[in-house]
């Protein structure tokens, strides 16, 4: 079973508008999606056929009544924390030229229910093999309690996959985690050094490596990707159609649906990337066989690991 942890819970709407005469338009299109970097992790882990509970915060407004009932009705098990503040609501606005997003205040999370939050984290996630954890709120991220937590499940043999960022790092060393995505700037500013070429990117990822990292580091670098274990380093070239973002979400659920299924690191490789490359507004139309069209468009370059230092 898989738990993902998701410490910023979105409800997101969408309306797409067309031009219907001069400065005006009219709704061709309104969705309303839960949304937020563990709950893509879920939607993804439902696609490829795995287990995955959601444990996140709950509001007290409609807003939180229908984030609950999306979940509900996409058949999205989760462990709701209640909390006295909203969740948040984003607007994506989609005219014919342009995207405008209207982003809501951050919720705001107070001492007791952190603690609650921390104590429902502690009550189940020993009965979970892979926990994603979204570690994007800082309310709850610069508390020592958590990284207790996430410490012990570790040492019970619980594979901690997480995005590392420039705020979050400060936060996770200590932590073992099978599993960590980061982009080259975060590196940097982990190392205070300048990583101008990809030598000095694989020994920057070799670094983690010996730190905290016990299987593999993906390591995003603009367009380019790399991803280091202790033996090898592989190179990935994506021919998508577009070159989009790597969803964080979606890329870590195929991680664990790789570790489930006990696949090898190059089909671990296609997989993770094959889910991670679909855009959030085609979940929905998506099936494995979308995912298996685009591991064929994933190629793989690859040669030895170099040691850190050398």
């Amino acid at each position: 079973m898989i738990l993902s942890i998701e410490c910023v819970p979105v409800l997101q709407k969408h309306i797409k508008l067309e031009k219907a005469g001069m400065n005006e338009y009219i709704v061709t299109k309104k969705t309303e999606n839960a949304s937020g970097v563990g709950i893509d992790f879920c939607y993804m882990s439902k696609i490829l056929g795995q287990d995955c509970n959601l444990l996140s915060f709950i509001g007290q407004n409609n807003s939180s009544k229908l984030y609950q009932s999306i979940l509900n009705r996409d058949g999205i098990y989760s462990i709701a924390v209640e909390i006295k503040d909203n969740i948040r609501e984003n607007l994506i606005i989609e005219y014919p030229d342009r995207m405008e997003l209207i982003k809501d205040d951050d919720i705001r999370i107070v001492g007791e229910e952190i603690n609650k939050f921390f104590k429902s984290i502690s009550d189940v996630i020993l009965d979970y093999n892979i926990v994603f954890i979204s570690y994007d709120n800082i309310n709850v991220i610069e508390d020592e309690a958590l990284r207790i937590i996430l410490n012990n499940a570790s040492k019970n043999n619980v594979k901690l996959l997480i995005r590392l960022d420039q705020i979050n790092y400060k936060y996770t060393f200590g932590l073992s985690l099978d599993t960590c995505l980061v982009d080259v700037e975060t590196l940097e500013e982990i190392l205070n050094i300048r990583l101008l070429s990809n030598t000095e990117i694989i020994k920057a990822a070799n670094y983690l490596l010996e730190q905290n990292v016990s299987g593999v580091v993906v390591v995003i670098k603009n367009d380019n990707y790399f991803v280091v274990n202790r033996e090898r380093v592989f190179e990935i070239e994506g021919k998508l159609s577009t070159k989009e973002d790597i969803n964080t979400g979606y890329f870590m659920a195929g991680v664990a649906n790789s570790i489930n299924r006990a696949y090898d690191i190059e089909m671990m490789i296609r997989l993770s990337f094959a889910c991670g490359f679909i855009k959030r507004e085609d979940l929905y139309d998506t099936s494995l066989s979308t995912i298996k069209e685009n591991m064929k468009k994933i190629n793989i370059i690859t040669y030895n690991n170099i040691e850190w230092g050398n």
